[in-house]
């Protein structure tokens, strides 16, 4: 349960339809019955004045933000101290996983400029494929998930990719 950051009285109640998710599920373990040992890469790449940075997500969790103790660095003025975090959300029927991004710390504190996911403002986002996340005014993210390191999306030949 998360706290307002407005009111510490208020808390949040994040709700998902179980239809949705029980769709997802079942294609996820589809999925994983045709592909067994397929390996899935999770990557961060982060637009930062015309330049590419690529992030291997292999961690369970991921803090991002301007401080220097974050796990992902984002030097920018319209980022906050401890802007969001990434979690990683297991899949226990397929063993499988994805991403899930928060705005704010740890603690419940929301970022000052907000965390907004395919132009529209979020405060939790289960990443999908090919999802843009825009940290503050300049700095964009792309999170791709695929089996392939020859992915075009990435064009690992000119980015070298990181892992944390």
């Amino acid at each position: 349960m998360l706290h307002s950051p407005n009111s510490p009285e208020e808390e949040y109640t994040i709700a998902f339809s179980r239809k949705d998710k029980k769709a997802a599920s079942t294609a996820r373990n589809i999925e994983a019955l045709i592909h067994p040992n397929r390996q899935t890469y999770h990557i961060l790449a982060i637009e930062i004045d015309q330049k590419k940075q690529l992030i291997s997500l292999e961690d369970a969790t991921y803090t991002i933000g301007r401080h220097k103790a974050n796990a992902i660095v984002l030097d920018d003025q319209t980022i906050s101290r401890n802007h969001a975090f990434l979690l990683r959300i297991c899949d226990v029927n397929t063993k499988q996983h994805t991403f899930r991004i928060i705005d704010g710390d740890l603690n419940g504190k929301r970022s000052q400029n907000g965390l907004w996911v395919n132009g529209k403002r979020s405060f939790i986002h289960d990443l999908q494929d090919h999802d843009v996340v825009s940290f503050g005014e300049h700095i964009h993210a792309t999170y791709v998930s695929t089996s392939s390191l020859t992915d075009p999306r990435i064009d690992i030949e000119e980015n070298k990719v990181q892992s944390l």
